[in-house]
């Protein structure tokens, strides 16, 4: 899984430049602070710009569908999984035409 180091002057503006490095949407981010930003005093010392590590959140059903549709095209299976999520239950419904001989 990808991660990258991004700073900013605000933990929002590193937030935001994680987004546009890994091109994903807010909801997908996930983040550790590296480092709480602090401003400057006087203009006497330097502040510290605020740093994160982040990733794409994992998505479990998503990788449940890709491992099992990898799984199905290794067996020499073309199928479609459906997923229908409802509340705290994720239904993965297999489509596929299968001959019997």
């Amino acid at each position: 899984m990808k991660t990258v180091t991004v700073s900013g002057k605000t933990i929002e503006e590193a937030k935001a430049n994680a987004l546009l490095e890994l091109s994903i949407e807010e909801d997908q981010l996930e983040y550790e602070l590296v480092q709480v930003p602090v401003k400057g005093f006087l203009g006497l010392f330097k502040g510290k710009a605020a740093i994160i590590e982040a990733k794409v959140k994992q998505d479990p059903t998503k990788e449940a569908a890709a491992f099992l549709t990898q799984v199905l095209k290794e067996m020499g299976t073309k199928a479609e999984i459906e997923i229908t999520e409802k509340k705290k239950e994720v239904l993965l419904i297999f489509k596929a035409k299968i001959s019997v001989c």
